[in-house]
């Protein structure tokens, strides 16, 4: 990986950062986890992985993947070289992104893994912390959720559900205007 990124971008891998911190990206590294529900082995996590950085980044493409079984559910750890064998720059950046976790939905499809969807048919990508208190039962996004639920169908009005989440400990904060 060294060699091709001192080929193609004509810096030294190992040079210090500059005075303002704005260094060359030499490598991207993207997560890609699977619900411990799927009950994926890491083989065919390793697998997916294998085939999701072949599908996204081509043949020339120099990876790095690791497959991690340290915590409740597996993940690939896919450390990319920011230039591929043939001199072609990756960018990483909002918009490729979504492509990316497009890609990885659709290898995770073809190997009838289901991918994490939310209500909208969005993929959900939740911070690592969060997704681990939720699992614990101790999110309090997650309680504020299930008290929501909850109330929804017991109140009659907004002022009665907003009465409700004050009686529970709750701070309301009120807009003036509601658009």
């Amino acid at each position: 990986m060294k060699t091709v990124f001192e080929h193609f971008s004509g810096e030294k891998f190992n040079a210090p950062l500059p005075v303002d911190g704005n260094g060359s990206v030499k490598a991207i590294h993207y997560i890609q986890s699977f619900d411990p529900q799927n009950n994926v082995s890491p083989e065919l996590a390793h697998k997916i992985a294998k085939a999701f950085a072949r599908k996204t980044f081509g043949d020339d493409c120099q990876v790095v993947i690791a497959t991690h079984t340290d915590r409740k559910h597996i993940h690939n750890h896919l450390i990319i070289n920011t230039y591929s064998l043939t001199g072609q720059k990756i960018n990483d950046n909002w918009t490729t992104r979504k492509k990316i976790r497009e890609y990885s939905d659709r290898v995770c499809l073809a190997f009838d893994i289901q991918p994490i969807v939310t209500k909208n048919g969005q993929s959900k990508n939740l911070a690592y912390n969060e997704w681990e208190n939720k699992q614990r039962g101790t999110s309090w996004k997650e309680k504020i959720h299930l008290e929501i639920d909850r109330l929804i169908g017991t109140v009659k009005n907004l002022d009665e559900f907003l009465s409700e989440l004050e009686a529970l400990g709750y701070t309301i904060k009120k807009a003036s205007t509601f658009l």
